[in-house]
């Protein structure tokens, strides 16, 4: 064997050695954008972490980059635990500027690649979903899931812009064929803010007790299964399902998080919009925000009414998961409304009821009114 030859089967060997040691934290980026955050900056977290395991403080205290960089760090700590050679794949990696540079890389493109499978996968079978919410059970008129410019979808199906008018304008969207006309021009602006009729059962929001059955429409179960869990799980009776829960018991998924319903939103609303590209804005509607007003709502309302959370995640564990049986137990509109915070109102209705049941019980004795859930 020629030296030239031998020189190149040992430079071959090196870069599938080097290709093995990034598999793991690519495959770490395409589940933590599922399960952590739609956008995450690998090259801030992973430089971050090692400046503080470098004890690189610049001209803070460790206490004060810390706090600084404390959901950078959070997260290179789960890369950590993830990755069982991570202390010794970083020391190989560290060790060549223009491979931790293309590491980094590497997994920002793992990352939206796995955002782009789902974008595809959900593209037809989102049609399906989304007639489970509806009262006739099927998408009238019928859309063609081969259409690659989604030119019949969002405000130009009627059912889809049912799903998509913001839930406190459902009725207006029923009852008032200006308004519904100015949606389908793209007159309306529709902020991330006011939340889409899509996340409650059909017809079921009430603005008085907004959060009773929000995120608990069916096509959100069967567009989580789909994504993590399996395309052929989606539609499995809930609570028995183990088709594809290997896939989410592989990464130590157990239970859902909120970041997993942030996902499911996010992906749902996109699939039955016409929007063609997840970095453009719909109507004013920025998918990035969207995902963001989810998790900030679902977590001020876990820490603000406990009683309704652990209800509402028992649901969503119910419906997903494989359980024993045994063990489970009208106003007029302006368009302008379009934008209003659903959150704002939540925190508005949840003060509310704390104060009406401070005039009953005593303050000290208190617990989180649930008689608006």
């Amino acid at each position: 064997m020629s030296f030239a030859l031998q020189a190149a089967l040992a430079n071959n060997m090196k870069k599938r050695e080097k290709i093995g040691v990034l598999e793991p934290f690519m495959h770490h980026a395409t589940w933590h954008i599922r399960n952590g955050t739609i956008y995450t900056n690998w090259e801030h977290i992973i430089f971050t972490g090692l400046k503080a395991n470098k004890e690189k403080f610049g001209n803070l205290t460790p206490e004060e980059f810390a706090a600084k960089h404390k959901k950078a760090l959070a997260t290179y700590e789960e890369l950590r635990d993830a990755i069982p050679t991570f202390d010794k794949n970083m020391k190989t990696i560290g060790q060549d500027p223009d491979y931790l540079n293309r590491l980094c890389k590497m997994m920002i493109t793992a990352a939206g690649t796995a955002r782009s499978n789902n974008i595809s996968s959900l593209k037809k079978n989102a049609l399906t979903y989304a007639a489970l919410c509806l009262p006739e059970g099927r998408l009238e008129p019928p859309i063609n899931p081969n259409d690659s410019k989604k030119t019949t979808r969002g405000f130009k199906h009627p059912q889809f812009g049912a799903l998509l008018v913001p839930a406190n304008c459902f009725k207006q969207y029923q009852n008032d064929p200006e308004y519904h006309q100015k949606l389908m021009l793209n007159k309306v602006t529709i902020k991330a803010k006011a939340m889409p009729h899509l996340i409650y059962l059909f017809d079921k929001y009430d603005p008085k007790h907004i959060l009773e059955g929000m995120f608990m429409a069916l096509a959100l179960v069967a567009v989580f299964q789909h994504i993590f869990m399996s395309p052929s799980s989606a539609l499995k009776t809930p609570g028995a399902n183990c088709t594809g829960i290997g896939k989410a018991w592989k990464h130590h998924m157990k239970l859902v998080t909120i970041p997993n319903i942030a996902y499911t939103c996010t992906h749902y609303q996109y699939a039955i919009s016409r929007c063609m590209d997840w970095r453009q804005n719909n109507q004013h509607f920025n998918y990035e925000e969207f995902y963001i007003e989810v998790v900030k709502m679902l977590e001020w309302a876990r820490d603000n009414d406990p009683k309704w959370w652990s209800d509402f995640i028992t649901w969503w564990n119910v419906q997903v998961f494989p359980i024993d049986k045994d063990s489970v137990t009208e106003s007029s509109l302006s368009d302008k409304e379009a934008t209003t915070s659903t959150f704002k109102k939540i925190k508005a209705q949840v003060k509310a009821s704390h104060t009406e049941k401070a005039d009953f019980v005593d303050p000290a004795l208190s617990y989180p009114n649930s008689d608006w859930r």
